[in-house]
């Protein structure tokens, strides 16, 4: 008899919550971090040729040469008009080109010439390069 009393008993079914929308909000926080930029600032990739132009016309403020042949030059604020078509105050406070270098010898050869012609009087330094994002998924 006990055992009909436990079956009469009107059943609730409480709603367990879903975690789904938990995994949309971490892989949009990712996809916000993987593709924002550090400062806001406005970048663009350039050819070499480009990237040799721009030096030799005085527009280099701060040149970062990294391991992976990739070099980021920073544009200085009254050149930024003439490399991004914008005024500095829509291109944020460090815009920078991009390029791919052949080789780090020929990049230092080319400064240095650039350096003695006094085209170029800005900083030159080697880092390098980390991706925090492909560090956590992709390395075992």
């Amino acid at each position: 008899m006990s055992e009909n009393l436990n079956n009469n008993k009107p059943k609730i079914n409480v709603p367990r919550p879903s975690l789904s929308w938990l995994y949309v909000i971490i892989a949009l926080v990712f996809g916000f971090l993987y593709f924002s930029s550090e400062d806001g600032s406005a970048s663009k990739e350039i050819t070499y040729t480009e990237f040799k132009e721009m030096v030799s016309k005085g527009y280099a403020s701060k040149i970062i040469a990294y391991d992976d042949n990739t070099v980021d030059m920073f544009i200085k604020p009254e050149n930024i008009v003439d490399v991004f078509g914008k005024d500095a105050n829509k291109v944020g406070r460090s815009p920078s080109v991009n390029v791919k270098i052949g080789s780090m010898e020929a990049l230092d050869k080319f400064l240095d010439e650039e350096q003695d012609s006094g085209n170029f009087t800005g900083s030159i330094s080697y880092e390098k390069q980390t991706n925090y994002f492909g560090m956590i998924f992709w390395n075992n």
